[in-house]
């Protein structure tokens, strides 16, 4: 548990000084939090995932920023909240952190 929250940590701190490569990688892990569900053995996914999300949102749902191969991801605002509800519904006490962030 300790390892993988200084990895998550780190893994933000990475995205925080590297603007070029936000939006991809909030559109990896946005479509990362429907697929690897549910996220109960997920925990550093979860929060990283959640906290991408919230800090840039906006580059997801105004779709900017996308590589060549990369293909379109269309997310409106009512789908990201749709995502925050459903996991902090699907959360346990164990993810008290991820309640925090939302």
């Amino acid at each position: 548990e300790r390892k993988t929250g200084e990895q998550g940590r780190s893994f933000v701190g990475v995205l925080s000084n590297s603007p070029d490569l936000q939006a991809y990688a909030t559109r990896a892990l946005y479509q990362a939090l429907f697929d690897c569900r549910p996220l109960a053995h997920h925990h550093t996914l979860l929060l990283v995932g959640v906290w991408c999300v919230g800090e840039y949102g906006d580059l997801l749902v105004n779709g900017s920023d996308y590589l060549d191969d990369e293909e379109p991801l269309v997310v409106i605002s009512d789908d990201l909240i749709s995502l925050l509800e459903t996991l902090l519904r699907e959360s346990s006490s164990e993810t008290i952190m991820v309640r925090e962030i939302i």
